[in-house]
């Protein structure tokens, strides 16, 4: 697997804000942008494997290069535009997308006027007369609207055929149910159908009036509209400068012989190729929907690179219930939140606390909720617990029997001195159920799922310790066993002897749910699952980052972590007479003050309508967590201190 991002660092929006900062100019105030970007990455543990910036020589080679392509193919041509545009969505927008207000004319005399403002903005749009450049995507509506229907698996189109590129209607076969859906989540490719159902027209792809730009080849007056040159840095990325150099030299020689007007974006598109393009999944927010789902694919059919595998878009985040913003005070920076609460607890609430592809909401109690009911609770707990008794009844805490041992021991024991139960057995096939649930929620994009289901395998351990109580048994077990040493009473011992053996074996399974817990967690939290596997004798995890995802659960492969999910999450990792490590918290739990705890509550509570008060039974927002949120162990438990 591979992780290509980067910033987008031309337009009319980027020259604005630098201006409006006071920069010497654009380039330095991109450049400033990007360190900013690439620093929070690298904070949330991070590291892409390709980070592309479209002020990049080896960007603006392979935009001229496919402009030339697209250009001599006959789908871009110039012509008039007049309408609404906005600055921040860097687009044209029709009338019935906006939202009309009336505002005092800024003219005086009292007089209003009607103004349309952008509705994700909440600025009004100029009107706007330019004569600039077209892109023929009327031509690939046919194409597009099907791939918008049902899905487009990696490579699904290329370069339409002649009588396609004639044609606004495709004559490609009938969608098919069993194809991967080319946008998801269902809304948004519902939302993204509707609107092309209305007819996909030519968009302008030049600027006149924009400087700051990659600079039109057959028009230098003129720069490339920032999306037909943002959206190519998903392939520049896979280039080299060298390569980008000799495509550039190569698109310089033919122009200048007028002839072969394809052959640098031909040659450019073997090299991707070679590398892994086509992509098979762009993650993107949701307000960019139609450049990735309409614009993107009609460029690519044009231009006859592969179609990426697929296109997911997410939500936005609101706080305490409202929309984030600098007016309202409200803004949440992701730096502040990685260095109070660390990049483990950011990480899985973006991902398990939000259904990954809607809007979620942070508040302080929720956030903590979250992550202390799941990280700490639940799989920080289950691992310092099991690895503090055996090392009480263990010498040198060394795992008496492997995983795979395990459960056979637990469940003869416990089905001759109860009714037939065999905890052990529902252990293993919990975890493995959970893991499963895992993966598949993975493969479809729904993280929050995913999470709920590595933390389900963690749930599966704790349910096992529930059900044999190896505190009790173990240190019931050691008395016997000393009584019959000493007595020498060779019955009893032997019989002590095996109720270690199942007491040992307990903690076994429930350390083998927290390592299957764990692997399936590593994309979600690679920190905290390294530290777990790690504090059960794991040594072949070394941290590496590796684009925070960990694992990828197709295929073999393993990650720069030296995780495989194929490889680890099968049943029997622990191999007996492993010694772990002096257990301590893996994970630290999240504490609030009480007056952050309240007031998250008391804005969640006014944004639902609750009245901002704190509340039983509803209305005021979730309730800050208590320092004791689970009931008292009994003293022979012998837990470890909260995580």
């Amino acid at each position: 697997m591979r992780l290509v991002t980067g910033t987008d660092e031309h337009g009319e929006k980027i020259a604005a804000s630098s201006a409006a900062a006071g920069m010497p100019s654009p380039q330095d105030h991109v450049d400033a942008v990007s360190l900013k970007f690439r620093a929070l990455w690298a904070s949330l543990g991070i590291e892409p494997d390709a980070f592309v910036r479209t002020t990049q020589v080896r960007h603006s080679s392979l935009v001229k290069a496919v402009l030339d392509k697209v250009w001599a193919k006959g789908d871009i041509y110039k012509g008039s535009y007049e309408g609404y545009y906005c600055v921040g969505c860097e687009e044209y927008k029709d009338e019935t997308d906006l939202v009309p207000v009336e505002e005092e004319d800024e003219e005086g005399g009292g007089g209003r006027r009607k103004s349309f403002h952008c509705p994700l903005h909440a600025k009004a749009c100029d009107m706007r007369s330019e004569e600039n450049y077209f892109f023929r995507l009327s031509r690939y509506e046919g194409r597009v609207r099907e791939l918008l229907a049902q899905g487009g698996g990696a490579g699904a189109g290329s370069s339409p055929s002649p009588s396609e590129a004639s044609a606004s209607t495709s004559t490609s076969s009938s969608p098919s149910d069993d194809l991967v859906p080319f946008v998801s989540p269902r809304a948004r490719r519902n939302e993204i159908a509707t609107w092309a159902a209305g007819g996909l027209r030519d968009f302008s792809i030049s600027r006149a009036a924009v400087s700051w730009g990659v600079p039109l080849p057959r028009d230098p007056a003129q720069t490339v509209y920032v999306w037909f040159d943002a959206l190519l840095g998903y392939a520049s990325a896979l280039l080299t400068e060298e390569e980008a150099a000799g495509i550039e030299r190569l698109r310089v020689e033919n122009a200048a012989e007028d002839e072969s007007p394809s052959a640098a974006a031909d040659a450019a598109i073997a090299l991707l190729e070679a590398k892994g393009w086509p992509p098979s999944l762009h993650l993107v927010g949701k307000d960019i929907l139609r450049f990735h789902a309409a614009y993107w694919p009609g460029m690519c059919l044009s231009a006859g690179l592969p179609l990426p595998g697929a296109v997911f878009a997410h939500g936005f985040l609101t706080k305490d219930g409202r929309k984030m913003g600098k007016s309202l005070g409200n803004v949440l920076d992701p730096n502040e939140l990685v260095a109070r609460f660390g990049a483990d607890a950011v990480r899985f609430f973006l991902c398990a606390g939000v259904a990954f592809g809607g809007d979620g909401d942070f508040a302080a109690a929720r956030f903590a909720d979250v992550v202390n009911a799941a990280l700490a609770n639940t799989l920080g707990n289950l691992v310092n617990r099991s690895a503090s008794l055996l090392h009480k009844f263990f010498e040198g805490g060394e795992l008496p029997c492997s995983a795979d041992e395990a459960g056979a021991v637990v469940d003869a024991y416990f089905s001759s001195s109860s009714s037939g139960a065999a905890p052990g057995a529902a252990c293993r096939s919990a975890a493995l159920a959970a893991v499963e649930a895992s993966r598949l929620a993975y493969d479809a994009a729904a993280l929050h799922e995913a999470a709920a289901g590595a933390v389900a395998a963690a749930a599966a351990g704790n349910a096992l310790l529930d059900a044999t109580a190896p505190w009790a048994l173990l240190k019931k077990a050691a008395a016997e066993l000393a009584a019959a040493e000493a007595a020498g009473d060779a019955a009893a011992e032997a019989a002590a002897r095996g109720a270690l053996r199942a007491g040992g074996a307990s903690l076994v399974l429930a350390l083998e749910a927290a390592r299957l817990s764990a692997v399936a967690l590593a994309p979600v939290v690679p920190a905290l699952s390294e530290r777990v596997l790690l504090s059960l004798g794991e040594t072949r995890t070394k941290s590496g980052g590796g684009g925070g995802a960990g694992v990828g659960s197709g295929g073999g492969g393993t990650a720069p972590n030296g995780i495989s999910w194929e490889r680890d999450t099968r049943w029997g990792g622990l191999r007996g007479g492993t010694a772990l490590p002096v257990p301590s918290p893996v994970f630290s739990r999240i504490e609030l003050s009480e007056e952050e705890g309240g007031a998250a509550a008391a804005a969640a509570g006014a944004a639902a309508g609750g009245g901002g008060g704190k509340k039983k039974g509803g209305g005021g927002g979730p309730q800050q967590p208590k320092k004791q949120q689970q009931p008292k162990k009994k003293k022979e438990e012998e837990a470890a201190p909260a995580a």
